[in-house]
């Protein structure tokens, strides 16, 4: 909005125009309006669709606000998303939207408070740059997506020493008998303050750790030895010999540390002012954040939400708020607990308190419960203002589970939980990562058929018939140079070992890039679901075909057809898990549902939380002519979307699709779907969920289930 001058009714930039109900008005380079109650239209300058991404809002106001926005779908009906948001005033907030695809126009009203700016539109891409993938009625739908980086804490030394004697980082701590002064002159590393002194680096509560690498520099000529001594857990002591170069700078030192073949309790070594140490890789108390940046770890029933190893679980539903934090609902009980079992320390949590009760503040106690059945409680004082707060706790250390209580509104909200956990007694031995090769040059490679084989169902154990990777016929042990490793997976996405005759997840797991060239053409074959995993970048070429259909995989519908049992003046009707309801009545007549009088509104949902994919409505009219069905979805958040399906009656069943130009439905995630019927219109079908069934080559499997390799279940699941 650059350009924007004050008074102007409408604003072309970058193809789109915007227009106001009243007029547009500049806010140092954003978008305002002059009076309170302004609607803002956007369309394309050529009239395309397209695609409303995020866009950034300053508000005047404090505290939480929102935004609906309303658009024109090209397939007719609208598509609404209110957006939430914390304001403090004066920062900018960056919105990001989900639902607003393919529309012919968007609208939404503003405050004179309000600007916005960087509103990013997309319209379809055309030509070389458009990827399409179809899936006929069945489309891979993404299960998020995260971002992967080496578990090992790198003490660096950017913090300040705690003493003479003592610097601790990362949950590590480093102790000294001649003291420490930070040795600027390498960047932050340190050094020793006397010739002689013994250096002893141990974890802060005394667990065990795996030490990998660190950087040693001298000042000293010539060459300088160090000995290193390990301390492992049953006491053995291991010295590892180390040289460095004066004059060279930092050198890392990793592969004598290979020398060490499991954890240890601490490590210590004797040098003299003249050696510098600095970026100790080791591994200990892994922390973990769950900052719910996203909502992909949120089960189907709103329920439960895992990430970072760590799951928030509530015997309500949770409600997930697009800037990044959840709400629970009033009256609930969450519960906190690490995802493999493991006792775990929670260290911090972000709290908000809305103010709806009324009081200043909240007191909230978090009672965590140890592997032997104790109790510990610690309780916070949240304030109502408008932002989050941070509470540290002191007595929530290895607890199995943390548990505590929502308010009676819905008035508290949850974000960056922070956890930790010892190594468990298993965790592999203090080995450096293997190296991978270089990536290959994608330009270098011809087109490829790739084949990820799952294995066979009967042999899980994969003696004879291990999971596997061929090209072009041959079976590889890394693909265009990146070596791979396969795991079975359980539903909960745990690596297990497998069990003949049990159906799992191969995941094939890349250790560096994958590289896919041009023109390749990627299947899978074998009766476990396939899962792939990349450590590095995925560099996928042009016009590279992914084929994950399954051998005569048979489409089976979820369908409530109304069976005969449906009787006369009902106000409700349970068939296959959907319960139907009506403010009035309505009747069965020949396996039909009929509304008993006009304008009856009738709606439906799983009687079980699910959410609501709507496919399909098969119809009788006995009118004539053209018609209209208004059917609309209310979500978990009370936001709606209304479509509107014309059909010419004639007296015959009509089925209505709700499907877009990829075959998709239309109407998603809903937690109940109401339909508005007139006495003329007798409902004769309703499509709920449509499912890939196994066929001879196993291919399917139920929703979020563990089908076999191709079948594609919902998200959240692996079909």
């Amino acid at each position: 909005f650059d350009d924007l001058t004050a008074s102007q009714t409408s604003y072309d930039e970058a193809g789109y125009t915007f227009t106001s109900s009243g007029s547009l008005t500049d806010d140092g380079g954003m978008l305002s309006v002059a009076t309170d109650g302004d609607e803002v239209t956007v369309t394309a300058i050529d009239g395309s669709s397209f695609d409303l991404r995020r866009l950034s809002v300053v508000d005047s106001r404090v505290g939480l606000q929102s935004i609906t926005f309303s658009g024109t779908s090209v397939l007719g009906g609208t598509i609404s998303e209110t957006v939430s948001y914390l304001s403090d005033g004066t920062s900018v907030v960056d919105l990001t939207f989900g639902d607003l695809h393919d529309l012919v126009d968007v609208s939404w009203t503003m405050t004179s408070g309000q600007s916005i700016d960087n509103v990013v539109l997309s319209s379809l891409l055309t030509g070389t740059g458009r990827v399409d993938l179809n899936f006929g009625t069945i489309v891979l739908e993404p299960a998020g997506s995260f971002t992967i980086s080496q578990s090992q804490n790198t003490i660096d030394f950017n913090a300040p020493l705690v003493d003479a004697n003592t610097y601790t980082e990362d949950a590590f701590i480093l102790e000294s008998t001649g003291g420490f002064v930070k040795a600027e002159t390498f960047g932050s590393s340190i050094r020793v303050l006397s010739d002689g002194s013994t250096v002893t680096l141990s974890q802060q509560d005394g667990g065990a750790f795996a030490i990998y690498s660190l950087d040693l520099a001298t000042t000293a000529a010539g060459s300088t030895s160090i000995d290193f001594i390990a301390t492992t857990l049953t006491g053995e002591q291991i010295t590892i010999p180390v040289s460095v170069d004066g004059g060279t700078g930092m050198t890392t030192v990793a592969d004598p540390f290979l020398a060490i073949s499991g954890l240890i309790s601490s490590i210590r070594w004797t040098t003299d002012t003249d050696v510098v140490v600095d970026k100790i890789v080791a591994v200990g108390r892994v922390q973990s954040v769950m900052d719910f940046a996203d909502s992909f770890g949120r089960s189907d029933d709103r329920r439960i939400f895992d990430q970072a190893g760590y799951r928030l679980s509530s015997t309500n539903t949770i409600g997930y708020f697009p800037e990044g934090f959840v709400r629970p609902q009033s009256n609930a009980t969450m519960i906190i607990t690490s995802l493999d079992g493991r006792p775990f320390t929670l260290q911090s949590l972000d709290l908000y308190h809305a103010g709806f009760t009324g009081g200043n503040t909240l007191d909230i106690t978090f009672t965590g419960t140890t592997s032997n059945g104790a109790t510990v409680s610690e309780t916070v004082a949240v304030g109502s203002q408008a932002g989050f707060d941070t509470f540290e706790f002191a007595q929530l250390s290895e607890v199995l589970s943390v548990s505590f209580n929502s308010t009676a509104y819905f008035d508290l909200r949850i974000d960056n939980l922070v956890a930790s956990q010892g190594l468990p007694e298993n965790a592999a031995p203090s080995v450096m990562p293997v190296a991978v090769a270089d990536p290959v040059d994608i330009a270098s490679l011809s087109a490829q058929t790739i084949v990820f084989k799952t294995s066979n169902l009967n042999d899980a154990i994969g003696t004879n018939d291990t999971p596997s990777i061929t090209v072009d016929g041959s079976e590889v042990t890394s693909l265009n140079g990146t070596p791979f490793v396969v795991e079975f997976l359980d539903d909960g996405g745990h690596v297990v070992t497998p069990v003949a005759g049990e159906k799992y997840i191969a995941r094939f797991r890349f250790l560096g890039d994958l590289v896919i060239p041009d023109g390749s053409r990627v299947t899978s074959e074998g009766d476990h679901a396939l899962s792939i995993l990349v450590e590095n970048n995925a560099t996928i070429g042009d016009n590279v075909t992914f084929d994950v259909s399954g051998t005569d995989a048979e489409v089976a519908d979820l369908r409530v057809d109304f069976d005969g049992l449906l009787a006369a003046n009902q106000s409700s009707y349970s068939e296959s898990g959907v319960d139907f309801s009506t403010p009035g009545t309505f009747s069965g007549t020949g396996g039909n549902l009929t509304a008993d009088n006009d304008s009856t509104q009738v709606t439906y949902q799983y009687n079980d939380g699910r959410l609501i994919d709507l496919f399909e409505i098969t119809i009788t009219d006995s009118r004539t002519g053209d018609q209209t069905l208004f059917v609309t979805g209310t979500r978990a958040d009370g936001t709606s979307q209304t479509e509107s399906i014309v059909y010419t009656a004639d007296g015959a069943p009509k089925v209505l699709e709700l499907l877009n130009e990829s075959d998709r439905p239309s109407m998603v995630d809903f937690e109940s779907v109401t339909i508005t019927l007139d006495s003329t219109v007798a409902v004769e079908s309703v499509v709920v969920d449509r499912l890939l069934q196994a066929g001879s080559g196993r291919a399917g499997g139920g929703d979020g289930g563990t089908g076999g390799t191709g079948g594609l279940g919902a998200a959240g699941g692996a079909g």
